[in-house]
């Protein structure tokens, strides 16, 4: 990963973590949108570029959908949820 730092990495993996624990417990349910990229660099306190990794890395584990000038929304992960998260869950 060269050109980021842990920092970067840290504050992303952060931001993962809870919406991937926020759409777990239902509190994002299937078809929740998620907000914006620039609202949750605020409520975060982070960089955009922090935010599209995490939602990336979210994408990945098939936790949501992201569309191009549209909303991230979230997936149902019973259905949709990747090798990682099943793994990640078995831990």
């Amino acid at each position: 990963m060269a050109g980021r730092t842990s920092a970067g990495r840290t504050r992303s993996s952060a931001i993962y973590k809870r919406l991937r624990a926020a759409i777990l417990t239902g509190a994002l349910a299937p078809g929740d949108a998620l907000p914006s990229e620039r609202r949750l660099s605020e409520e975060h306190d982070v960089s955009r570029h922090a935010v599209r990794e995490a939602l990336k890395r979210l994408q990945q584990a098939g936790l949501v959908s992201i569309s191009q000038g549209g909303a991230t929304r979230v997936r149902d992960w019973r259905r949709h949820g990747g090798l990682d998260l099943l793994l990640a869950l078995a831990r």
